[in-house]
């Protein structure tokens, strides 16, 4: 051929593959497009044929057909989703902290086994030394308790937490559980409404399998139908001034920031049952936020039962970093700023259904 050849060159194409090059699953796979590309085709012209009136009556056969065209499109629809979902851009920071979350949970078990060899060491030095180790708590059951007062947890507030807020809700029930399991007389603990993501990040623990709780899907009512529901909440006018053993003390179990404040009084409400605040404004002062945890709430109620005085709770479970101090000034009738007490809004604390004040 004379002359130049203008243009840019186009690359070669590879040589199709023929039926000796294709392995049995190529032969299998284009038999199957074939077969479907047909269904498609006859389901396509059969319904232009046909239309699709009142009065047109379908065979089982091509029904059977136009619902398989059907499915396959909401497959491949799905597919496409599925696919723009995974492709959807993540910010920088969002994968940073994904990132992060995935080195923390790596190396999570490579500490705790560090932490437990590090534990067992120093006790080693100390038995060496002559040092006498300290003596483990003593547990005891709910089955042989004296105290027959019931306290449940209401966790169905899953949808009103995100993954941070529903690990921070665990976490202060086990400081519940471990201070119920090493009391001499511990109450009826119970656990309600437990389903959704808030059970499904209890169950990931295996501390947990074992546990001396009562633990249930069912509402408070169902779980404990014998017993009067009591809601602690601190919106409620009415002052808790004794525990009483027919009723049970429901505690909401939610971190939240105070994003859901008095989400607990209305749903005692809703559900027509009692609801009731702790007296902490009756008989002592909080120089910080009035803002209490589960397990301070839960320990609060605890302590009550063992010593039938509200003071003495109060300044054994309250932190001192609240600024306690003894309400000597407060007369019958009075209102105090520790009446209306705050939602929690710290990551520690829960929410208001955990106040009782």
């Amino acid at each position: 051929m004379s002359g130049r050849q203008g243009g840019k060159l186009k690359p070669l194409k590879a040589a199709k593959k023929t039926t000796k090059d294709m392995t049995d699953e190529d032969i299998e796979f284009k038999k199957k497009q074939q077969e479907e590309a047909k269904k498609m085709k006859e389901a396509a012209q059969k319904a232009a044929q046909k239309g699709t009136g009142r009065n047109t009556v379908m065979k089982p056969s091509e029904r059977i057909s136009r619902e398989n065209v059907l499915e396959e499109q909401q497959k491949q629809e799905e597919n496409t989703a599925e696919r723009d979902h995974a492709a959807a851009p993540i910010s920088k920071k969002q994968l940073k902290k994904m990132q992060k979350r995935e080195k923390f949970l790596e190396h999570r078990k490579e500490k705790r086994k560090i932490e437990k060899e590090r534990r067992k060491a120093k006790r080693q030095e100390m038995r060496e030394s002559g040092v006498p180790l300290p003596k483990k708590k003593p547990c005891y059951s709910m089955a042989s308790s004296k105290c027959k007062q019931a306290i449940a947890v209401d966790m169905g507030y899953s949808e009103y937490m995100n993954a941070k807020a529903i690990s921070a809700t665990i976490a202060q029930l086990a400081f519940c559980y471990s201070a119920n399991r090493h009391a001499e007389n511990p109450m009826q603990f119970s656990i309600v409404n437990f389903t959704g993501a808030c059970r499904e990040a209890f169950e990931k623990s295996e501390t947990t399998n074992n546990w001396d709780v009562d633990i249930t899907s069912d509402d408070v009512s169902q779980a404990l139908p014998a017993k009067k529901v009591v809601y602690l909440t601190s919106e409620s006018d009415n002052v808790l001034e004794e525990l009483d053993e027919n009723c049970v003390y429901v505690i909401g179990g939610i971190v939240d920031h105070n994003a859901h404040k008095g989400l607990s009084y209305r749903i005692a409400q809703e559900k027509g049952f009692g609801h009731a605040r702790l007296p902490i404004s009756e008989f002592i002062k909080l120089t910080t936020r009035k803002v209490l945890t589960i397990n301070h709430v839960f320990e609060i109620l605890l302590r009550y039962t063992q010593s039938k005085d509200w003071k003495d709770a109060f300044l054994t479970v309250i932190p001192a970093r609240k600024g306690v101090s003894v309400n000597e000034d407060k007369k019958d009738g009075d209102e105090s700023e520790s009446d209306n007490v705050e939602p929690n809004n710290e990551e520690e604390n829960t929410g208001d259904t955990a106040e009782g004040s």
